[in-house]
């Protein structure tokens, strides 16, 4: 399902482009945009939309952290899943800002190992990027699950709320007014 990936990116670039632009020019992120545009019954349902996404991501991503430490060690995958849920409160509680943000970081280092299994696994590179460039559609529950997987995690609503915010903090944090 490489193909999902070439025909995702420029999505998820453009969208992302768009909501650092709403942030800079305005001034305000997403939702304060919406409420200051749109009925607030509108803001309301948006926001509770993102809400329910944002689990659903967020009990995706814990799952598969389980699931991975399952691989590594065996046992009960939601019990893990579960013991990383209660870390990452913690630590987000109990932990300045500055220095989680550090962390999490570095620890986006461990990504690399996607790559590294690549090299590992002996990856027929012929059939890979046939099945990168060359669309292939079966329709059962299994390939739609994987495509709205990959969707749902490069398309992110999450992202868009996060990238406006993230553009009026730096804009804050350089003192510049917005048009």
């Amino acid at each position: 399902m490489g193909w999902a990936i070439l025909f995702s990116y420029p999505l998820l670039a453009s969208i992302q482009a768009i909501s650092a632009e709403i942030g800079s020019v305005t001034g305000a992120g997403v939702a304060q945009n919406l409420r200051r545009h749109y009925p607030r019954w509108l803001l309301q349902i948006v926001v509770n939309l993102l809400l329910i996404a944002d689990i659903i991501n967020l009990g995706a991503d814990l799952g598969a952290m389980g699931a991975a430490l399952g691989l590594l060690i065996g046992g009960p995958v939601i019990i893990y899943a579960g013991v990383f849920a209660i870390i990452c409160v913690l630590l987000e509680i109990f932990m300045s800002y500055a220095r989680y943000s550090r962390i999490l970081k570095w620890s986006t280092l461990a990504l690399l190992s996607y790559v590294a299994v690549v090299f590992v696994a002996g990856v027929d590179w012929i059939k890979a990027a046939y099945g990168t460039f060359v669309p292939n559609f079966t329709f059962d529950s299994a390939h739609a699950m994987a495509l709205v997987a990959i969707l749902g995690t490069t398309i992110s609503p999450y992202l868009f709320f996060w990238q406006a915010g993230q553009e009026v903090e730096e804009q804050h944090r350089r003192h510049v007014k917005p048009l």
